[in-house]
Order: structure tokens, then sequence, then C-alpha cells
């Protein structure tokens, strides 16, 4: 009995060790830290951003939730706006996203929702596209897969973000010039986010 519980535990260790991403540091900054891991079944790397914040929750979950607004400090958006509002923590959003000439824009449709822990200040965020949510548009290249994540934790007026965020940009384009340029958008958009959390 002794040796079966110590074999699985053993094997879940190990499985852990796995899946388990290996993040390096790609960019470090404003006390902004970006990282970047290979992911297994993809080709583009897993973003990872780190940070500590001034701010509350609440301001993020106000930041969150106006789309409208999301051109302002996503990255390269040109275009955000909610599509269904299912409850004040969950929504459908979509996004407009500008490349640089002759690549296609993005778009997304993503189901957002919002998990706050008020009782011990913690906030969790969960953010997956559903690309069949709308029909596709013309001239745009429509994203078949995004997830990302959140966890924050706030003490004294301070926020402690840790984001992760898997994308496959669909389309052509080369995957060494995606993992190439992929810390230059989450470290604008939290260096944004910064900004606004301040407002």
């Amino acid at each position: 009995m002794k040796s079966s519980l110590i074999y699985l535990l053993f094997i879940t260790v190990n499985i852990q060790a796995q899946t388990e991403p290996s993040w390096k540091v790609v960019k470090k900054k404003n006390g902004i830290t970006v990282s970047m891991a290979s992911v297994d079944n993809s080709k583009f790397k897993s973003i990872r951003v780190q940070g500590i914040f001034d701010g509350t929750i609440l301001k993020l979950i106000n930041i969150i939730s106006d789309m409208n607004k999301a051109p302002e400090w996503v990255y390269k958006t040109k275009t955000a706006s909610v599509l269904k509002r299912v409850t004040p923590y969950e929504f459908f959003y979509y996004t407009e996203t500008s490349m640089p000439w002759p690549v296609s824009n993005r778009d997304a449709i993503i189901h957002l929702t919002m998990s706050p822990d008020t009782a011990h200040h913690v906030l969790r965020i969960n953010a997956f596209s559903e690309p069949n949510f709308i029909e596709k548009k013309d001239g745009l290249v429509r994203i078949p897969f995004s997830k990302a994540s959140w966890y924050v934790t706030e003490s004294n007026n301070k926020l402690n973000i840790d984001y992760t965020f898997q994308v496959n940009p669909g389309g052509s384009l080369p995957v060494w010039l995606v993992n190439m340029m992929a810390d230059k958008g989450p470290y604008e958009s939290f260096s944004k986010l910064m900004m606004k959390l301040k407002e």
C-alpha cells in the first residue's frame, strides 16, 4: 500500500513537471515582467505578464468592463464592443486588431468571465475565444483560438497581477514573426493599463 502511494505521488509530480510551462523572461521594465514559454500542441509561444500596480480590483473590473474604451489601452485594438452581457461579470465582446500592411486585420469574439472574491481581495478572470459566435466579416481574419487568464490580489491599494495568454492568430502569419513580436503587445498594453488604474 505504501509503495503504491509513493508511486502515485511520483507520477503526479512527474505529470505536473511536464505540463508546467518553463517561463523565460524576455522583457523587464517599469515594474512589468513579460515571459514566454513553449506549450504543447501549439507552434505559438504562451505569454505571461506579472507586475504590481497601483489601484483596486473594483477599478480594474470597471476598466475591463468598459470595452468601448479598450482601444485606449489594449495594443493595436482598432475597435471593441460588447455583443452580449450575461451578467455584470460575464459578457461576450468583439474586437478587431490592426495589423501592418499587407497583413489582414484580425478579429475575435471573446467570452469573458470575472470572479471577484471580495472576502479575500482576489479576482480571477478567464477569457476564451468563441470564433463562431457571429459570422465572419469580409477582409478580416477570424482568430480561431485564444485564451487568457488573470489572477489578481489586492493589498493596500496595490494590485499584484499575474496574466497568461495564448493565441493562434490564424491566417498565414509566419510563426517566427509572431513569436518574435509577442512580448511587445502585452508590455504596451499593461503599461497603458498601469496609467489607467491611476486615473
